[in-house]
C-alpha cells in the first residue's frame, strides 16, 4: 500500500508542477507575436496533452500498486487461515491420541 500511496503522491506532485509550468508559459505568451506566438500556442497544446497522459499513467500505476497490495494482503490472510486450520486439526488429532 505504501508504494501505491507514494506513486499517487508523485502523480499529484507532477500535476502541480505541470500546472505551475503551464501558468508560467501562458504568462510569458503575451510577449510573443506572429509566428513565434503561434508555434508557442501549438507547443503548449502538445505539452498539455503529454502532461495529462503522463500524470494519468503515474496515477494508474499508483492505483495498480494499491490494488496489488490489497490482493496480496487478502491472499496472505487466506493462507494464514489455512495454516491455522491445519495446525488446529493437527492439535486436535494429537490430543485424541493422548
Amino acid at each position: 500500500m505504501s508504494s501505491g500511496r507514494h506513486a499517487s503522491g508523485q502523480a499529484e506532485d507532477l500535476a502541480t508542477a505541470f500546472l505551475s509550468a503551464d501558468n508560467r508559459v501562458e504568462a510569458a505568451q503575451y510577449g510573443w507575436a506572429g509566428a513565434s506566438a503561434m508555434v508557442l500556442i501549438a507547443r503548449m497544446a502538445r505539452w498539455l496533452t503529454a502532461s495529462q497522459a503522463l500524470i494519468g499513467k503515474v496515477a494508474d500505476h499508483g492505483f495498480a500498486l494499491q490494488d496489488a497490495a490489497a490482493q496480496y494482503a487478502a491472499a496472505e490472510a487466506q493462507r494464514a487461515q489455512a495454516l491455522a486450520d491445519v495446525a488446529a486439526a493437527a492439535d486436535s488429532r494429537a490430543s485424541l491420541r493422548h
